[in-house]
């Protein structure tokens, strides 16, 4: 009795795969018919490809070329500005930021504006660094 029970299970196992095989395929085909048909049109949610949420926010390759980060340009003007005003002929000299990093970055850069004679100082206050 037991031996046919388990005959039976395997073939409903067999007959259930092969009939979710059958009903893929033929969803599937119903499925690349329908986009066929709405070529042009707005694609219905259920037949557009399945992504992640982050995929599909991705920006696109030209959208990532025309990104413009101005902080260095901020950088430049407020470096500028400052010179035109005499910071040249300070003796002592305290750069520091809130963030850390750009301190950090600009330090050398901001050494080098002065004569050997000023004492620079640079100063990462609060720097939060994740990946460290």
């Amino acid at each position: 009795m037991s031996v046919i029970l388990l005959c039976l299970k395997s073939l409903f196992k067999v007959v259930r795969t092969s009939i979710a095989q059958v009903l893929t395929v033929i969803l599937q085909t119903q499925k690349a018919k329908l986009r066929e048909a709405y070529k042009k049109e707005y694609l219905p949610l259920d037949l557009r490809p399945e992504k992640t949420r982050a995929i599909r926010r991705r920006l696109t390759k030209h959208q990532a070329h025309n990104l413009q980060f101005t902080g260095q340009k901020i950088w430049l003007a407020a470096i500028d500005e400052l010179i035109g005003k005499g910071m040249r002929y300070a003796k002592h000299a305290l750069l520091s930021g809130s963030g850390g990093l750009a301190s950090i970055l600009h330090c050398d850069e901001f050494g080098h504006l002065f004569s050997r004679n000023t004492k620079v100082k640079c100063f990462a206050d609060a720097g939060m660094f994740m990946d460290a």
